[in-house]
């Protein structure tokens, strides 16, 4: 289930138009793109691809927007007529929040979708970033595929227990109406009155009309579960992919902070080598004091040969003789910073 979102970065898909498919495999991100479609929010190729079901699914929304604003109005119909008892009103506000900051988050991840994709795309474009040190990207690997772990494990937390509360939810009005419907014909179940709620609905709701009848009752409840049925969607996906881009954001610094303690290893070892190297041609200078050399001759000593270093060689001239070997070593700690720098930058991008 993997789309892309059009290039152009002031464009948007057009209503219907099937988005184009990406050269590279989505691993990365693939649970957040298909979160994105499971929420209405971004469609699959397949969808994109049939004007029918391009048109239903982008009609999804802004039905469930006017649903949700019925019921909206409903709760504060709610918290009017109930406001004398204190349990029914705390329990009503904290519902009417809850969903208003729902669907505040749906309607912002549809508005920012073409953003969020093309962040997608740019992490699956090289989710490892390039190195010339193989046991480096090795490090690089295990702490992309490590996030990706957390991202999965995390999300189905996620998803499992928003959606089985939620479902829980919904079915216990339904539970409990069954129940009172098969006690005892003396025991009459609780009705609705002036100053108490329908005892079976989902939610603390006022409407001007009698609840009573089983279409009423049936048409009410449904609406009910389609608008919380959709604000538990809203909230799972955009917590999942809040949640998956702040974990990818980490292994990304991880990335560049392996990447620096590597150079930090390399200049080590680079400067003992160096050293190493400096010595021996200051003990060379020493063993051949007092024999004749000439500036051409090259002095051999423990089957290594070296330059030859005059007699009054100072710490000038040592560290001309080394020059070439320092600059060499240096301009691959150089490259290998340059590759730190980018990908800095690429994370905090």
């Amino acid at each position: 289930m993997c789309c892309k979102m059009d290039s152009k970065d002031n464009q948007l898909p057009s209503k219907g138009e099937e988005e184009e498919s990406s050269s590279h495999d989505f691993r990365l991100m693939r649970l957040n793109r298909m979160v994105l479609h499971i929420a209405f929010t971004v469609p699959t190729k397949k969808i994109s691809s049939s004007p029918l079901m391009s048109s239903l699914y982008y009609l999804f929304t802004p039905c469930v927007f006017l649903l949700y604003s019925l019921i909206l109005t409903a709760q504060a119909l709610g918290v009017y007529q109930y406001w004398g008892d204190l349990d029914v009103t705390m329990e009503n506000l904290f519902l009417t929040t809850g969903f208003v900051m729902c669907y505040w988050e749906g309607a912002y991840m549809k508005i920012k979708r073409v953003q969020i994709w093309r962040i997608f795309d740019r992490m699956d474009a090289k989710p490892v970033p390039d190195t010339s040190d193989q046991a480096l990207r090795k490090v690089h690997e295990r702490i992309v595929n490590e996030a990706q772990s957390n991202c999965k494990k995390l999300s189905w937390f996620i998803f499992l227990s928003v959606n089985v509360g939620t479902l829980m939810w919904a079915v216990f009005p339904l539970v409990s109406l069954l129940i009172h419907s098969l006690s005892e014909k003396e025991e009459e179940a609780p009705q609705e009155t002036a100053n108490k709620p329908h005892p079976y609905l989902m939610y603390i709701i006022w409407v001007p009309y009698d609840l009573t009848t089983a279409h009423t009752y049936a048409l009410t409840y449904l609406l009910q579960v389609i608008v919380y049925f959709t604000a538990s969607l809203y909230t799972t996906s955009s917590n999942i992919v809040f949640i998956n881009l702040v974990l990818h954001a980490t292994a990304k610094l991880k990335v560049v902070e392996a990447s620096i303690l590597r150079m930090g290893e390399i200049m080590s070892e680079k400067g003992e080598e160096i050293g190493g190297e400096t010595g021996k041609i200051a003990r060379t200078s020493e063993d051949t004091s007092g024999k004749e050399n000439f500036y051409g001759e090259e002095v051999v000593k423990d089957g290594d040969t070296f330059p030859r270093i005059p007699l009054s060689a100072s710490g000038d001239d040592l560290q001309l003789c080394t020059d070439a070997e320092l600059i060499s070593d240096f301009s691959a700690v150089e490259g290998f910073l340059v590759e730190c720098i980018q990908q800095h930058q690429d994370a905090i991008e």
